[in-house]
């Protein structure tokens, strides 16, 4: 069972193999009760403040980890709140450098 701590450090390893340590390392990763979402990133505006992972993920490594780069995406182009071309093509460089390699 993943814990907050454990996918909190996820986030920091991610943040500096993935994106070049670029996203804000004061970023708070969690898990939340609530079950009608796998992940969710809350802003102000356009900043970024918390990315909150489904409670009911946290049997399943594989489950959080890619959630917890979907977000992180989301994360990096917080002008682009939707699932459009861009986000598809960073996901996608996500897949070629090996982020999601262990889990799918």
């Amino acid at each position: 069972m993943v814990t907050n701590a454990e996918v909190q450090r996820m986030y920091h390893h991610f943040n500096k193999k993935y994106f070049g340590n670029r996203l804000p390392k004061d970023m708070i990763v969690d898990f939340n009760r609530a079950k009608d979402y796998h992940g969710r990133t809350a802003f102000y505006k356009t900043r970024p403040l918390h990315i909150q992972i489904g409670w009911h993920l946290r049997d399943s490594n594989a489950h959080v980890a890619l959630t917890l780069l979907h977000e992180m995406v989301h994360v990096e182009l917080p002008a682009r709140f939707n699932h459009g071309p861009r986000f598809h093509k960073r996901m996608l460089k996500l897949a070629k450098q090996g982020a999601m390699k262990p889990w799918w």
